[in-house]
């Protein structure tokens, strides 16, 4: 029986859309996702994307993602697709070692320290990762 193979799985909304700023958007996205993925490593969601570390399932996990991203869409009233929101989603990055799976894990919970461009400034949204509410470090801790 072989190890499992994880991979680091990235989506962003187009620039200047920030889904994610609305918290029922982001509840509904965040339990498909955790329906979609159980076996996840680690989420976070901030104001335009999102990060997902899981079991690698190639295409099949981006489509999984690129499906939950079209149904949100259609309930915000976009047309049918991810066209007016979502940007492609891009193949998942492999995470082929230890090192690379535990880099990515700890990138995707520390994403929301990072500063994020939003409407034409950077802002910092947290300094405290513990407190993001889309993100599954504190389920850890």
């Amino acid at each position: 029986m072989g190890m499992t193979r994880y991979a680091h799985y990235t989506f962003s909304a187009h620039p200047g859309i920030y889904p994610f700023l609305d918290p029922e958007l982001a509840l509904w996205v965040w339990r498909h996702l955790a329906n979609a993925f159980p076996d996840a490593l680690a989420a976070c969601l901030v104001p335009n994307h999102g990060h997902l570390a899981a079991p690698d399932e190639q295409s099949v996990g981006a489509h999984r993602i690129a499906r939950i991203l079209g149904a949100s869409s259609r309930s915000l009233g976009a047309p049918r697709g991810r066209g007016a929101i979502w940007q492609p989603v891009p193949p998942p990055s492999e995470l082929t070692t230890a090192d690379k799976l535990r880099r990515g894990v700890r990138y995707t919970w520390l994403n929301c320290c990072r500063p994020v461009r939003l409407h034409d400034r950077h802002v910092q949204l947290t300094d405290d990762p513990l407190v993001w509410p889309w993100s599954t470090l504190r389920d850890v801790v």
